[in-house]
């Protein structure tokens, strides 16, 4: 696979360790209403969906949640439902964002393609800037993101985009995702597509 020069990476569950089960548990510990929360997503699809393709706010989705509780959205009450929903992101996998360094001093170009959240994102880069003292574009050519997008995987418009806007050919490109929907969108577009299992080590052949 690495005969492909462009390699693309997800980054909850590939490149950081997130636990989804804790934001569902820590929302559901501040009284956030069962009818907000689902196993699969953590919140009612609409309200995550749109929040990751950018259409929903983070002022929008606090006060939602706050509304479910039935308080306020005062500063304070937001501040608990950011910590709550931040509660899945684990510690960024230093050895594998060094990797990505490595790889582009390897010749390989190396993209971001997430779907995430403004606030998820802050989260990630303070985290990163504590451990590493940089931030996380230092690591890519460049980084897609799915707010900024607007545009979520697995639908392919997101795919498509990256690839015009970078100028590449599927064919030239490898796919790194936890989500078996996300790999089978790249994968229809002639994108190699690798499913990782959520949150385990790189491939070996990948780092050596």
């Amino acid at each position: 696979m690495l005969d492909r020069k462009n390699i693309i990476f997800d980054l909850g569950g590939v490149l950081l360790d997130i636990v989804p089960e804790a934001t569902l548990d820590a929302l559901r510990n501040l009284g956030v209403g069962e009818h907000l929360l689902t196993d699969g997503l953590n919140v009612r699809n609409e309200l995550l969906q749109g929040l990751e393709c950018g259409i929903v706010s983070p002022e929008e989705m606090y006060c939602a949640i706050a509304e479910s509780m039935g308080v306020v959205c005062s500063p304070a009450v937001r501040e608990r439902i950011k910590a709550a929903w931040c509660a899945m992101l684990g510690e960024a996998a230093i050895e594998k964002f060094r990797c990505l360094r490595a790889l582009r001093k390897r010749g390989y170009k190396v993209f971001l393609l997430s779907n995430t959240n403004v606030i998820h994102w802050e989260a990630i880069e303070k985290k990163l800037r504590a451990i590493e003292g940089r931030q996380l574009t230092d690591y890519f050519d460049r980084v897609y993101l799915s707010f900024e997008m607007h545009a979520c995987k697995p639908d392919d418009e997101i795919f498509k985009k990256l690839l015009v806007a970078e100028g590449i050919n599927a064919e030239d490109c490898l796919f790194l995702d936890d989500s078996r929907d996300n790999c089978a969108t790249a994968a229809s577009l002639g994108i190699a597509s690798l499913l990782m299992e959520r949150n385990a080590p790189l491939p070996q052949w990948l780092i050596e």
